[in-house]
């Protein structure tokens, strides 16, 4: 199979279960937010958003470099498989275990302390699975990976229905996290357990390499966490867990579309690490990939500005939509409007993940750090300053200002490493028909949700087929899946 074609079953496989997860994930997330009320959601997300710090921190950037490992060593998959097994399972254990005992350090009402101490155990159980998924990825073989996911989030979805309508409390759901993410574990480990023999190595030369090679994008996913979750840190010690409600709701919606981008350059990085020596089809390449990432990125940037009112009220409920702790100019400020606002740095994200991946590929993370820490600095800085005077508005102003920052950076670091550097040539025509969508959205935005996504996007993808805009390697690729499409 060619890079290209299957780059895209790989995607459309990705895709395909990322969509049924997210649709399941967003309905807990609309009904914990209906039951569970603005005070009792902010709890919850300020559990989710203490923990997260911890497991990028317990990834530490093992998980890219495993898979660049693989693309380059396919012979060697077993033994790199088990060493980083290892590494993982013994660095997991520890960073977890430091969260389980921090948090009794902070204010927090109990019920996030117990969630904590529960989703530790979640996360970690899900960082062992996705060191597993990890094969998968190396070998385009997504179709088996999604499975777990898409079953253990039903199953989570269902219990928790259940539970909410007798009466569950925050606990309770933490508990079925736990148990979710068991059953993705057991569920990667069989499918897996049939094409590679599993175990543990303590191979310490080999995990030497894997800490000098992981250090800089570790140091770099921590400090992204950072920046991208502090404000949500912040504003829970500084205001109330109905600003941290107001502001987690769509925030989580935010949070689940990056998803998309990410997908999407999963599948791209291992084909950027094997044409790195190969400058004229690596050029021809990430043009094709940046081309995808600003249709992908304008079409849902725009859209979700425009519908964030019903996005709102479908995922959080009603009482998202006009509560309100801040007002300017006498305009009450709501999850809606902070939503709409957060549509800006989704287009950053969409971009900055391309050039991010390429200076992994050509192994040049190290020099990501300098942005990571700047943008630390400056979000942090801004955040304490801000969020007292402007809660979650603060909060979401200075999310967007950071992440112009650190595409503007990564876009100049990987260019720099770029013998080609790609063009934005399709940029005004992709504008142009994301106004054209705009408009019609705006027209249709009091109808039902799916009507505006539907025909406008429709019409947004069609005028850019039309124009020539879509990428024709991967168009001829979803069209032609039994040919041998070359990039």
């Amino acid at each position: 199979m060619s890079y290209g074609r299957a780059i895209a079953t790989n995607t459309l496989w990705m895709v395909s279960g990322k969509a049924l997860t997210t649709v399941l994930s967003l309905a807990l997330v609309a009904a914990l937010a209906q039951s569970l009320g603005v005070f009792r959601f902010g709890e919850y997300t300020t559990a989710f958003a203490y923990l997260t710090f911890f497991g990028v921190i317990a990834d530490f950037g093992f998980l890219a470099i495993f898979v660049r490992e693989l693309a380059k060593h396919s012979d060697l998959e077993e033994e790199i498989t088990a060493n980083l097994l290892a590494l993982r399972a013994v660095f997991g254990i520890a960073v977890y275990a430091l969260a389980a005992v921090t948090i009794w350090l902070f204010p927090y009402t109990i019920s996030v302390k117990w969630g904590v101490m529960i989703l530790a155990a979640a996360s970690f159980l899900l960082s062992t699975n996705n060191t597993l998924i990890g094969v998968f990825q190396a070998r385009h073989e997504m179709s088996k990976a999604v499975l777990g996911d898409v079953v253990s989030r039903a199953v989570l979805l269902g219990f928790a229905l259940y539970g909410l309508r007798i009466g569950w409390d925050l606990i309770p759901i933490f508990w079925l996290y736990l148990g979710a993410n068991l059953l993705n574990l057991l569920i990667t480990y069989w499918l897996i357990s049939h094409r590679l023999t599993l175990r543990l190595a303590f191979d310490f030369k080999r995990w030497k390499y894997f800490f000098r090679e992981a250090w800089p994008l570790g140091v770099i996913t921590v400090l992204s966490i950072i920046y991208f979750r502090i404000g949500t840190i912040i504003l829970s010690v500084e205001k109330s867990p109905i600003d941290v409600g107001i502001y987690g709701a769509p925030f989580k919606i935010f949070e689940f579309l990056t998803i998309v981008p990410a997908i999407f350059m999963g599948n791209v990085f291992p084909v950027i690490t094997r044409l790195k020596d190969e400058p004229e089809r690596a050029a021809r390449f990430i043009q094709a990939a940046l081309d995808t990432l600003l249709i992908l990125g304008v079409g849902t940037s725009v859209g979700l500005a425009l519908l964030a009112k019903p996005v709102i009220g479908l995922v959080a409920g009603a009482e998202f939509q006009t509560t309100s702790t801040y007002a300017i100019g006498g305009l009450s400020v709501t999850a809606v409007h902070v939503l709409a606002l957060l549509s800006v740095a989704l287009l950053a994200i969409f971009l900055a993940q391309l050039w991010s991946y390429v200076v992994i590929a050509h192994s040049r993370q190290h020099v990501l750090i300098r942005s990571g820490i700047w943008a630390v600095v400056l979000n942090i800085a801004l955040n304490l300053y801000l969020i007292p005077k402007g809660s979650y508005v603060a909060a979401t102003l200075v999310t967007i200002l950071t992440e112009v920052f650190i595409l503007v950076f990564w876009q100049r670091a990987a260019r720099a490493i770029l013998p080609v550097s790609p063009n934005f040539r399709q940029l005004p025509k992709i504008f142009v028909a994301g106004l054209f969508m705009a408009g019609v959205v705006w027209l249709l935005r009091d109808y039902s949700l799916a009507l505006p996504i539907v025909t406008g996007g429709g019409l947004y993808l069609l005028l850019l087929w039309w124009w020539r805009v879509i990428p024709v390697e991967l168009a001829t690729i979803f069209k032609s899946r039994n040919q041998g499409v070359k990039i």
